[in-house]
């Protein structure tokens, strides 16, 4: 118990930090969320913290973030005027459902675990946007996050190829064994001969999902201001851990994310031309070859000997049971017929016909329903459609206005997508948006929490070029002027 008083100190003087200066407190949390997993899963047990400590420790997080929601409150507050622009009349429209949702969840401890969730990451944006429109937002903010985002990327990626080759089936069984001794399933795959890489993350979905994020953030030109030399190289570490995670969601996010980033590349005839005579430079060989090179080497290395060909088939022929399960979910999504029923007592789906305007309350639906032991007589509902297991908790009213919120967002990033911070965020909520047809992962604050801060940074970096504030040193266009020429 007495490790209590240290680790609540941390974590209120991490509050505070982030009340006083909000920027810096979301630079921390957007740096350190990708270690969250190791701190909990790894570092706790091994000083044999007990449960209340892990507990509040997991609070660091929280603590920045609420610090950042706090500030901006109060900014919020002080400043001459109160009105709210689309996006943010539509994010309280969602938290307050949220709060409805939350209220008649029959049990409250477990609802509370849900809306900390599932609308404190949408709070954080909300308050990023509301930060820079009420005090600005300088000129190197963007790239400093997005530099911290990276940098955190590529560390977590180092230590899972650790992980996988390194610590292989030992790490796995000494630190992530359930209560029962055995060894989670998703931790591994049908036809691969390696433990999956989650680097310091909970499970390979989440990790895969946030090193979408990071290769988008790095892809987009005019964001990252490193040199050009060291961008390749970290895209290419990357995403061969991103191969070695077998998440296929994540697969689907980069995909899909990559589509939606071409699409809003202003893209001319001159500088497509330029872009094509760039393979003839010896410049472009000597910045890219070799990362690519090193990339194409590994990638065919872990396909020849790990068994992804067994893995593509299985999947693509649905013999593999994840990938059923997969599809069940998103079956699920379209038909509306049932949910999996992960009662002790279940022999069958729950039909639809539970679904009530609000839903079953906060926390009775999903995977991390049963969290709380006074779930345990209830009947646990879990989807691998992130978007059934939101239905079922906030109701029908909860997920239209969320999707409300949603195109309200797209619509902002999309009128400034010459801005590189608005391409990217769009670009990575497209991707992860649509992974979560197959895997819960927005329920994960790894994942949740550096979406939506970038989010935030997305819709800050609009309302300072309308301003006329220049959001990314790299490129020209972001300013005013050339948005109007």
């Amino acid at each position: 118990m007495l490790a209590l008083i240290p680790i609540g100190g941390m974590v209120a003087a991490l509050f505070v930090v982030s009340v006083l200066r909000p920027w810096l407190g979301l630079l921390l949390l957007l740096g350190l969320m990708p270690f969250n997993g190791f701190l909990l899963d790894v570092v706790g047990p091994s000083l044999h913290l007990s449960s209340t400590a892990l507990t509040v420790l997991a609070g660091w997080h929280d603590a920045l973030a609420g610090g950042v929601v706090v500030a901006a409150a109060v900014r919020w507050t002080q400043g001459k005027s109160f009105r709210l622009n689309l996006v943010e009349s539509a994010a309280a429209v969602v938290l307050a459902f949220g709060a409805i949702s939350l209220v008649i969840s029959p049990h409250l401890a477990t609802g509370l675990y849900a809306y900390r969730t599932l609308y404190e990451p949408i709070a954080l944006a909300l308050a990023i946007a509301v930060l820079a429109r009420t005090n600005g937002l300088a000129t190197h903010v963007p790239s400093r996050y997005v530099l911290a985002m990276v940098v955190s990327g590529v560390a977590a990626s180092l230590f899972a190829i650790w992980q996988v080759y390194g610590a292989g089936f030992h790490y796995v069984a000494t630190y992530y064994k359930t209560a029962d001794g055995r060894l989670p399933a998703a931790y591994f795959s049908a036809y691969i001969v390696q433990p999956r890489a989650f680097g310091p993350f909970h499970s390979p979905n989440e990790f895969g999902a946030f090193l979408v994020i990071a290769l988008i953030l790095i892809a987009t030109p005019g964001l990252l201001l490193a040199k050009p030399v060291l961008r390749p190289w970290a895209a290419s570490v990357i995403g061969f851990v991103l191969l070695l995670s077998f998440s296929r969601s994540s697969w689907i996010s980069l995909i899909v994310a990559t589509v939606a980033l071409l699409i809003m590349l202003p893209v001319t005839r001159v500088r497509l031309a330029g872009f094509f005579r760039a393979f003839a430079t010896r410049r472009w060989w000597r910045s890219y070859a070799p990362a690519l090179a090193l990339f194409l080497v590994l990638f065919g290395s872990v396909a020849a000997s790990s068994g992804v060909p067994q893995f593509a088939t299985g999947t693509i022929s649905g013999n593999d049971p994840s990938a059923a399960n997969h599809a069940a979910g998103l079956t699920s999504l379209l038909n509306g017929t049932t949910l999996v029923d992960t009662g002790a007592d279940s022999t069958s789906g729950t039909p639809t016909a539970r679904l009530t305007p609000f839903g079953l309350g906060l926390g009775m639906a999903g995977a991390k329903s049963a969290r709380f032991d006074q779930v345990a007589a209830l009947d646990v509902l879990s989807s691998e459609t992130w978007y059934v297991n939101y239905l079922f908790q906030a109701g029908f009213f909860g997920l239209l206005a969320l999707v409300a919120l949603a195109l309200a967002i797209a619509r902002a990033l999309w009128i400034k997508r010459s801005l590189p911070m608005a391409r990217a965020a769009l670009a990575a909520a497209l991707g992860l948006a649509a992974g979560a047809v197959f895997i819960p992962v927005l329920d994960e604050p790894a994942v949740a929490i550096p979406l939506w801060g970038l989010i935030g940074l997305g819709l800050g970096s609009t309302v300072a070029a309308a301003g006329g504030i220049p959001v990314s040193p790299g490129l020209a266009e972001p300013t005013l002027a050339t948005q109007r020429a």
